[in-house]
């Protein structure tokens, strides 16, 4: 998160427990700062592609081999659908160790694949029970 703001923010540090800053316009109106915690976890969808597969990317620090073969909720404006998260076919992907390797597919009686879906900030994964 911190390298990603050091492209746009005036200032970035860390402090002693993790969080990171970074502070946009300090010295004009309004002044704006953007703070991220480190043990906050989660997923955020990246991208759709055309059989409808959800690509992930992290929130927070943690390890692609822990995801898959989790259930999770995918709900978004079109509704909510139970789904799994899987991995590429080793040969498509060697190394097969990172988060990028990793999609989430909704599990549905549809054979067609979910095209409709889309990333979005009402898109998101919840773990199932």
């Amino acid at each position: 998160w911190i390298e990603e703001a050091k492209t746009f923010a005036e200032r970035t540090w860390r402090d002693l427990h993790g969080n990171a800053f970074a502070v946009v316009n300090e010295k004009g109106s309004p002044r704006v700062m953007l703070a991220g915690h480190m043990d906050e976890i989660g997923l955020m969808v990246s991208h759709v592609d055309d059989k409808g597969y959800l690509y992930l990317r992290p929130i927070g620090g943690w390890g692609a081999q822990i995801l898959p073969g989790q259930r999770g909720w995918n709900r978004t404006k079109n509704g909510r659908g139970l789904g799994g998260v899987g991995r590429k076919p080793r040969r498509a992907s060697p190394n097969n160790q990172d988060i990028e390797d990793l999609r989430f597919t909704r599990f549905s009686r549809n054979p067609q694949p979910e095209t409709h879906l889309k990333p979005s900030i009402t898109s998101y994964l919840r773990r199932s029970k």
